[in-house]
């Protein structure tokens, strides 16, 4: 499969989850054109529900899988800029 732009952006950043969450084993993907399918095994017990609200910015707040999704920025902000 040949990826346009932002499919060479969900490649890279799915590529990376397992790099990035160390508790993680990424085991499948897929980029299809307009959505993506993740397999992905949370290998570590630590990882799990605190004690906090995810949005405090407590440095206690662990790392979620999503956010290494959504961490980079998003693909329609890098493509739709204002004015274009």
């Amino acid at each position: 499969m040949i990826f346009n732009d932002a499919g060479k952006i969900a490649d890279e950043y799915l590529k990376n989850i397992p790099e990035k969450y160390k508790q993680t084993q990424l085991h499948e993907y897929v980029v299809m054109p307009n959505h993506i399918h993740v397999i992905v095994e949370i290998t570590e017990s630590s990882v799990g529900a605190i004690d906090e609200s995810p949005n405090n910015d407590s440095p206690h707040t662990k790392p979620t899988i999503p956010g290494a999704i959504h961490d980079p920025p998003t693909i329609g902000s890098r493509y739709n800029k204002p004015g274009q």
